[in-house]
């Protein structure tokens, strides 16, 4: 075969491919730029923070001793972390204003540190610390917060179901009323898990399968909004009907890109 036929073959075989990668590029950055609807409407800021707290509680509990950070609770840091730097990310740029606003680019970067600590106790304190710091509203970033990558999507699509099972619990006819702040702050954690988990494209290989995860990504924020507002409502058939909706979601996006 001679140059100009090897060529012309190349070009033919990389053409689609480029194609393919372009649209994959357009599609991210259409996501990237695309506005979400008000947090405020599937995640209000003092549920959130209650979230925050929790898993600072449970973090620092997990790191009371180093001699006694085992795998199982490395394992369970590395996705409480990842948690607090999704939830950093959404109430860095809340349509809702609260003292420590701003400082929430830092808790999200002190979380994303202790995510990367890994079994170095001594490391992940250092990160507790600064994430608790950030947590007061002394640390300020000094650049705005955006929307952007944040957190292993798989941490936090780890997480998802251990909060989903504590939410079924919680919204029980017996305990609703018991549980509404918890069970508000659960609904809106994984409203915004859901809405950080949007602009990762990790599990898409082609456009089409970034539309499907965008598409998977905002239903499972919208129907854990819709839980969020019932809980605050205390109306039992709204909240049933919100957690079929979310476990619909679940099972849904599960069929199409569950990992192994």
């Amino acid at each position: 075969m001679n140059t100009a036929a090897c060529r012309n073959r190349l070009i033919r075989v990389s053409l689609p491919a480029a194609a393919s990668m372009l649209c994959l590029v357009l599609s991210y950055a259409a996501i990237q730029s695309a506005e979400p609807p008000k947090i405020s409407e599937f995640a209000p800021s003092k549920d959130l923070l209650q979230q925050v707290d929790f898993f600072i509680g449970r973090i620092s509990e997990s790191l009371a001793d180093p001699a006694d950070f085992d795998g199982a609770k490395q394992s369970r840091t590395l996705k409480d972390a990842n948690t607090l730097a999704a939830l950093a990310l959404v109430l860095g740029v809340h349509d809702q204003s609260f003292p420590e606003r701003a400082s929430m680019p830092s808790l999200r970067e002190a979380a994303t540190r202790l995510a990367e600590a890994g079994e170095d106790s001594a490391r992940a304190n250092a990160a507790l610390e600064a994430i608790r710091k950030a947590r007061t509203g002394i640390d300020q970033a000094s650049g705005a917060a955006k929307w952007e990558k944040t957190a292993s999507l798989a941490a936090l699509m780890k997480q998802v179901p251990l909060v989903h099972t504590g939410l079924k619990r919680g919204v029980e006819p017996n305990r609703l009323a018991r549980q509404a702040a918890q069970s508000a702050g659960q609904s809106a954690s994984l409203a915004a898990i859901a809405q950080a988990a949007m602009l990762d494209d990790e599990y898409a290989k082609t456009p089409a399968d970034l539309q499907q995860w965008v598409a998977f990504c905002a239903e499972m924020r919208d129907a854990a909004g819709q839980v969020n507002s019932a809980v605050h409502k205390q109306d039992p058939p709204a909240v049933a009907a919100g957690m079929k909706r979310l476990a619909a979601s679940c099972e849904t996006c599960h069929a199409k890109f569950r990992q192994p």
